[in-house]
Order: C-alpha cells, then structure tokens, then sequence
C-alpha cells in the first residue's frame, strides 16, 4: 500500500514574474513537456497535488 504525501509545496507569488508558475513553485520555463502537461491539468482541474519535479 502506498502513502500519500501531503502536498506542502509554497508557491512565492512574487518571484518569477511572468515565467511563474501556477501549480508549483518552479518557473515555467524550466519545465520540460511532461511537467507543463502536468501542472496545466492541476490548474485546470484545481487539483491539490505535489509537484511531478518531487
């Protein structure tokens, strides 16, 4: 049986601008395509989750 972790990622909204991210706290243009498919569907579907980079 697997154990959920609590999502205890902080998102500082005044670092990163423009290039912040809205699902987690690394810049958008680190992301590869994968981690923006990811964080797109967390924010469109308003899920609380960790971040895919974890």
């Amino acid at each position: 049986m697997t154990t959920a972790l609590p999502n205890d990622v902080t998102i500082d909204i005044r670092a990163g601008g423009d290039d912040r991210c809205a699902a987690c706290p690394h810049p958008s243009s680190t992301h590869d395509p994968l981690s923006a498919r990811f964080c797109a569907a967390t924010v469109s579907s308003a899920l609380d989750r960790a971040c895919i980079c974890r």
